[in-house]
């Protein structure tokens, strides 16, 4: 098993790995389990526990990346150990996906709330709005690339439905023209990673390009 706390977070909980072990032992259909964190912001803490109501993943969920989940309340099987010579994407919500085709993710609402660190120099924290939008969608986009080129199907029809729900969410909030610039930059991308294979994705780009047009018209 793998239970990260990167950075200056922290785990309060003194029986959170037994606990967290023992429920992955007792439940093999699962290959994560998580639970709860609080903020704190510039040496503040927030009284607010993260989620408000905890929540279990299916398989095709996690493959949708959700959110929700703070990297220092995962505790995951180490698909590598078992799994020689696969692959896995980078990134914290990439690898959520990753994970998604081997099992579940399961709330524990018994362990105490990690603590995770918010400030000024943080990666994702100090982006502005817009940035953030395209960081979302960028995932989004990569871990579809990630699929298409492993040639799963199921997952591909998963993250394909997910980044277009994300485009359908976020789009009106970027500035016109930086619309357009995305759209395009996205499409070269997918081309030049399936110049052999482009049928793949012509029907989902062609989907996101009317939709983009349409956010164009409105803004």
């Amino acid at each position: 098993y793998i239970a990260p706390c990167e950075g200056d977070d922290y785990w309060t909980d003194p029986l959170k790995l037994q606990k967290q072990v023992e429920f992955m032992e007792k439940n093999p259909d699962y290959v994560m389990c998580y639970h709860s964190y609080q903020k704190m912001t510039d040496g503040l803490l927030d009284s607010k526990i993260l989620p408000e109501v905890g929540k279990d993943y299916s398989k095709d969920e996690l493959l949708a990346t959700p959110g929700g989940i703070a990297m220092a309340a995962k505790f995951y099987l180490n698909v590598h150990k078992f799994h020689k010579n696969i692959k896995s994407p980078g990134g914290d919500y990439p690898f959520n996906a990753f994970l998604g085709t081997f099992g579940k993710c399961k709330f524990l609402s018994a362990i105490l709330p990690s603590v995770y660190r918010i400030h000024s120099g943080g990666v994702f924290s100090s982006k502005n709005y817009s940035k953030k939008i395209f960081a979302r969608i960028n995932v989004k986009s990569s871990v579809l690339i990630y699929f298409l080129k492993k040639n799963d199907k199921h997952s591909i029809d998963v993250c394909r439905a997910e980044l277009l729900k994300t485009v359908d969410k976020y789009i009106d909030a970027l500035e016109p023209q930086k619309k357009w610039v995305f759209f395009r930059s996205l499409q070269i991308l997918l081309y030049r990673y399936f110049m052999g294979r482009y049928f793949l994705v012509k029907p989902y780009l062609a989907v996101l390009k009317h939709r983009f047009r349409l956010a164009a018209k409105r803004g």
